[in-house]
């Protein structure tokens, strides 16, 4: 039964796998995959739904392939109806320059074309690695252009509640 269900979104599937593996080619000269297989084992798992992007046991790379497959499933809006994605700046921590800009040029491409948005919390050298690859005005639409927010540590009023808030962790 589960062999046939595979078969029967065939199609989706490929829809799915061709959209990763667009979007990764973007980042790199080697396309990534998506990989759906079924698993017969005794356990609550019933399919093994892995993807991958030659090199991403690297920090890097593991973060865009993260970032093709949360934007893979944002733009086909297969059984959900999110219009948005949300990437905490983590993401971008070990990303190199020119891959941060690809994202930020996809993401502003993409959410204008389908109406969709992209939320991001970025901190400032993340943003700054790649504005030399680019120029000024390429990175005012890409960047300035696209702030709604901006959040310091300067006062407790440019913090995201508008105060200071310390959790109390016991050890």
């Amino acid at each position: 039964m589960n062999r046939s269900y595979l078969q029967d979104i065939e199609e989706n599937s490929e829809n799915t796998i061709n959209t990763f593996r667009e979007l990764s080619k973007e980042f790199y000269d080697k396309p990534g995959g998506i990989l759906i297989e079924n698993n017969s084992g005794n356990n609550t798992i019933r399919y093994n739904l892995s993807s991958k992007i030659q090199d991403d046991s690297s920090d890097g790379v593991n973060e865009v392939k993260i970032f093709c497959f949360n934007m893979t499933m944002l733009l086909l809006q297969q059984n959900h109806r999110m219009k948005f994605i949300f990437h905490d700046s983590r993401l971008f921590s070990d990303m190199d320059p020119r891959q941060r800009y690809t994202l930020f040029k996809l993401t502003n491409e993409y959410s204008s074309k389908n109406n969709l948005q992209y939320i991001c919390t970025v901190n400032e050298d993340m943003i700054y690695s790649f504005k030399e690859l680019i120029t000024i005005e390429e990175y005012n639409k890409l960047v300035e252009g696209n702030i709604r927010l901006q959040l310091t540590d300067e006062s407790e009023e440019s913090k995201l509640l508008g105060m200071q808030i310390d959790m109390e962790y016991e050890n």
